[in-house]
């Protein structure tokens, strides 16, 4: 057994002794925007022909002392074997390890001594660059995530995009090996040109064994509810900034800015619901996903149970981000929040298997001002 281990670790080195692995914290948001960075790291990877390190997701407990997350293996989520053999039509080739497997290898690839971050800018001029500071945030999630991965930094250089195209035309071992990003060269949104790359991003088959027994009742439609206290705060100022978040996916089918679109009301939860079961009338089973539980078990699931009540309607209060995730990205309609960052994921995955997507929304300014579930009179709605 351990002969088969040191063998491994040869495979692993022979591999890496003249590749480029870039890393980066996923630090920038939430589950949402982690996934949405990544597709901007691919680009940025293949781009600059670095073997991109698929990095552990953050999970951000919702009560927690500071400096609480946990990990999650890129592994344990989606399959690594899509980034070699990308579907057909759409997706490309990237050369990636996880960074399970390149941990193992750490020391020989990259040595403590030499382990700088690096702050990405994308300033040309070197004078300017060389004065710039590089220093890892003192705050969460920084800190934690590199000390969850027993990685710590000798120190911080600045580095522009223009050292980093000089280094194409270097020989492979005059090249940094290793160039560990503060964050991800990726945006939130991310731009139409890398959508592509979620070609990439299929479940793993362990997580899709363990989700199995937890997929509803089919034919069924899942909705994505986001109201939480932060965002209605965020969607308060929606008209000064109509591409919040990731409410351009809704702009795309002309679906206005106004704030009952960015988070709506019960009322325009409900009215949406009833459509869509109204117009996909196979459906007998409605799944809830929600960032705010008890609001979506009194004003909706309630109200759903009494109004359908020959209908499955499930809502999980220990679902999690990923389960959640997988179980709208396989639903058979899928209702989604037109700022989520979270719901874009879903969109993206199902518009490339030509799924149905919907968004929450009320059809016009005074629908969304009168706010009157036109289905249901209930008054406390």
């Amino acid at each position: 057994m351990r002969m088969l281990f040191l063998l491994f670790c040869l495979y692993l080195l022979s591999f890496a002794c003249c590749e480029r692995f870039v890393l980066y914290c996923p630090c920038s948001g939430r589950l949402g925007n982690q996934l949405d960075h990544l597709l901007g790291t691919m680009k940025f990877a293949e781009e600059f022909r670095f073997t991109i390190v698929l990095m552990p997701f953050i999970h951000y407990y919702p009560v927690a002392p500071l400096g609480s997350i946990s990990l999650t293996a890129f592994e344990d989520i989606f399959d690594t074997d899509m980034f070699s053999n990308p579907k057909q039509d759409h997706g490309t080739f990237l050369k990636t390890i996880s960074w399970s497997k390149l941990s193992k290898i750490i020391p020989d690839v990259w040595p403590k001594e030499s382990r700088n971050l690096n702050c990405l800018v994308k300033i040309d001029n070197e004078k300017i660059i060389s004065k710039l500071p590089c220093e890892l945030p003192s705050h969460l999630p920084y800190n934690s995530y590199w000390k969850k991965l027993n990685i710590s930094f000798s120190g911080g250089k600045t580095l522009s995009f223009a050292h980093l195209t000089s280094e194409l035309h270097l020989p492979g071992r005059n090249r940094t090996s290793v160039v560990a990003l503060l964050k991800s060269p990726g945006s939130s949104p991310p731009l139409k040109t890398e959508y592509q790359y979620q070609s990439h991003l299929s479940w793993a088959e362990l997580f899709k064994l363990k989700m199995a027994e937890k997929v509803p009742q089919r034919p069924y439609l899942a909705v994505h509810i986001r109201v939480a206290s932060d965002m209605a705060k965020s969607c308060a100022r929606i008209k000064d900034n109509p591409g919040i978040f990731a409410f351009k996916q809704c702009a795309d089918e002309n679906i206005p800015p106004i704030e009952e679109n960015c988070v709506p009301s019960a009322n325009t939860i409900l009215n949406n619901i009833y459509q869509n079961l109204k117009s996909f009338d196979h459906i007998r089973a409605v799944y809830l996903a929600t960032d705010s539980y008890y609001f979506v078990q009194k004003q909706i699931y309630a109200i759903l149970r009494e109004k359908y009540s020959n209908f499955k309607i499930y809502l999980n209060p220990a679902s999690t981000e990923f389960g959640d995730l997988y179980l709208m990205e396989q639903a058979d309609v899928f209702l989604g929040s037109c700022v989520s960052t979270y719901s874009a994921f879903v969109v993206r995955s199902r518009r490339l298997n030509n799924k149905v997507v919907k968004f929450i929304h009320v059809s016009n300014e005074t629908e969304a001002s009168n706010g009157i579930a036109k289905e249901n009179n209930r008054s406390d709605l």
